[in-house]
């Protein structure tokens, strides 16, 4: 077991923060790193690759926190139940999260940021993944790309919450029983799903999303492929005081099974939704 701590606190002789490098890597299994940043344009990038005695290593952690604007965090991690988080407080703060180069099982991802223009990015592979996100602020952006490609395959669950304005959530999974959830508060709030599935059977795509305020654009497309399968989609979208300007759009396919598909719109609103192949 490895464990490495890091804490990095730079000052500037003008009294403002200055900048705060770190790079860790590590090999082997039981890894633990804990980074916290103050200050300005702070970066940090945590490796985890568990290479030794086969092609991934196990029970990963990495943890970073960053205080401060302008602040980035990279964190890959191989093997299984890896469990990565951040935390970035500040303006234009920016979090990547790489999971499961090759096979892995069994992991977590989380975010979590306060600010204005943060950006966080997360890709996790194959079984029973776990993505978080949660921003307050405006102008933030989350995206989640989840792959569960074979091997014993569960599924995918992703959740993103937003509070504030001109927020987007953009997530995307493949394989089976996937579940995707969405929360935005705000104005000017957009929300983008992508289900698939096959492999691992089983056939289950879920998504629930619910905005609150003006103006919002939620966009679902679920598709089960060989197999059949079921799409279910919720998505509630109510404004201030009855005020409109919202948008949905739900595309479901499926071979055979059901497609459900409920949108409850407050205000002066849009829906549109398409289903084929729901067969019962």
């Amino acid at each position: 077991m490895k464990k490495l701590l890091v804490l990095a606190i730079s000052l500037a002789t003008a009294g403002a923060f200055a900048q705060n490098v770190n790079l860790s890597t590590q090999t082997g299994y039981a890894n633990d790193v804990d980074v916290t940043q103050t200050g300005y344009d702070n970066k940090s990038t945590i490796v985890q690759n568990g290479s030794i005695g086969g092609p991934g290593g196990d029970m990963n952690q990495a943890t970073v926190i960053q205080w401060g604007d302008e602040n980035e965090a990279d964190i890959k991690q191989l093997g299984d139940r890896n469990l990565g988080g951040v935390l970035q407080i500040g303006h234009d703060n920016y979090a990547k999260q790489d999971v499961g180069v090759g096979y892995a099982e069994d992991n977590v991802a989380g975010v979590i940021q306060f600010g204005e223009h943060n950006k966080s990015y997360q890709k996790q592979r194959f079984d029973n993944n776990l993505a978080l996100v949660a921003q307050g602020g405006d102008n933030n952006y989350a995206r989640q790309d989840q792959r569960s490609g074979a091997n014993g395959v569960n599924g995918s669950a992703a959740f993103i919450a937003q509070g504030g304005h001109d927020n987007r959530a953009i997530q995307r999974q493949r394989g089976s029983n996937n579940l995707a959830a969405a929360l935005q508060v705000g104005d000017h709030n957009y929300s983008r799903e992508r289900q698939y599935s096959t492999p691992g059977g089983g056939n289950w795509n879920a998504s629930f999303t619910a905005q609150f305020g003006d103006d919002h654009t939620s966009n679902v497309t679920q598709t089960t492929l060989l197999g059949g399968g079921n799409n279910l989609s919720f998505v509630n979208q109510n404004n201030h005081m009855g005020y409109g300007g919202n948008m949905s759009t739900v595309t479901q396919t499926a071979l055979s099974g059901s497609n459900v598909s409920t949108v409850n719109q407050f205000g002066t609103n849009t829906a549109t939704v398409t289903q084929t192949g729901g067969g019962i």
